[in-house]
């Protein structure tokens, strides 16, 4: 599904502040795969990212996303591919905008729009189908301006945004980083049932290390501009947090 074949970007060449923030980076992802991205901070992973959905272009190598090699294409071609979440709960979704209408719109995302108003008739209903399981009463407030919702509430609402159209890839940017702890899990669970119920391909990155361990299939620990480790199957179900910090320790040695 992903294959990131020798990507390097360095930052500020020639310049006393250059930085390599991606050295011959090689990365397969399969299809279904919900991979985890950690690392300390420089290690490449917002780079790697943003070279992922075109934001970015790589100094050297090639992106393929499918059968596609995206290398050239901008990142609003991609954007039929790809699903995103950030940190930041303010982005992703437009403030003095409703609900509903946010969630409208993402379901255009991938159409032709032309001049006609995103919601449709019958549209609500599905909404409100989507947000009651949530139990957080988002599906009474379909007529709210996302500015007036919590944090939290506004996460929940932007990963179903991004997740709508079932895209090819889903890439979550630390997107339970600025939650209290009880939010994030709830964000965290709703994350795992939709990669799960829709088969999605799914990278995250996150410093949550008992996230790291409890969610996806695959843990990706980035040093560098490098994969460092790269641990799945049975490897994964049996990692523990004394291995995992170890192998930051060592790393950082």
């Amino acid at each position: 599904m992903i294959r990131l074949q020798n990507i390097q970007k360095t930052f500020h060449r020639g310049s006393a502040v250059e930085l390599k923030s991606l050295d011959g980076l090689c990365l397969n992802v399969d299809p279904g795969q919900f991979v985890i991205l950690l690392g300390s901070n420089g290690a490449g992973k917002s780079t790697l990212f943003n070279i992922l959905c075109g934001s970015l272009a790589p100094d050297l190598g090639t992106v393929h996303i499918g059968q596609r090699d995206v290398t050239q294409l901008k990142e609003y071609q991609r954007a039929k591919y790809i699903g995103r979440v950030f940190q930041d709960p303010l982005k992703g979704s437009a403030d003095k905008l409703t609900i509903e209408e946010n969630l409208a719109l993402a379901m255009k995302r991938n159409a032709c729009r032309g001049l006609r108003f995103a919601l449709q008739k019958g549209q609500r209903g599905f909404f409100q189908s989507l947000l009651e399981p949530l139990e957080l009463g988002l599906e009474k407030r379909l007529d709210h301006q996302m500015g007036l919702l919590s944090g939290g509430q506004r996460q929940v609402v932007t990963l179903l945004m991004a997740t709508l159209n079932d895209p090819e890839v889903l890439l979550l940017d630390e997107h339970t980083a600025a939650l209290d702890p009880v939010t994030a899990e709830k964000v965290m669970c709703l994350t795992h049932k939709l990669v799960e119920k829709r088969d999605l391909t799914a990278l995250m990155v996150t410093h949550n290390l008992q996230h790291a361990l409890a969610y996806g299939d695959r843990v990706i620990v980035m040093h560098r501009g490098k994969v460092a480790h790269d641990i799945f199957g049975q490897d994964k179900a049996h990692l523990s947090m004394e291995r995992l910090r170890a192998m930051f320790d060592k790393l950082e040695t």
